[in-house]
């Protein structure tokens, strides 16, 4: 169930704290014409790349940037090494141009 007392105060939280990082997450979140988007790419359980390296997945210049990956069991890995390998279940959370992430999405 969502408690928007509990996301409103989360909210207010990242504003005082983090005023700057809030507003820029706000603005690529829901305002493409920045030309930076941050988003999330599901890895179906039949993709090519289980198994692969980050690495061999991001397109050239290591674009989009794969900041974080959410496993199977919901948890995550910040800044995963392009090393890191995909398994199944992982969901990509990635920033970049919408252009590379949708790019990345039709690899996956």
């Amino acid at each position: 169930m969502v408690n928007p007392y509990e996301i409103g105060g989360s909210r207010m939280g990242a504003l005082a704290l983090h005023p700057t990082l809030a507003e820029f997450l706000d603005e690529v979140l829901h305002d493409d014409s920045h030309g930076v988007t941050v988003d999330e790419i599901e890895v179906p359980p039949t993709s090519p790349a289980l198994g692969k390296p980050l690495g061999d997945l991001v397109g050239p210049g290591g674009q989009p940037l794969v900041i974080a990956l959410r496993d199977a069991d919901h948890g995550y890995v910040a800044n995963p090494s392009p090393s890191t390998p995909v398994p199944v279940g992982t969901v990509l959370v990635v920033l970049g141009s919408s252009a590379d992430v949708a790019a990345l999405a039709g690899r996956v």
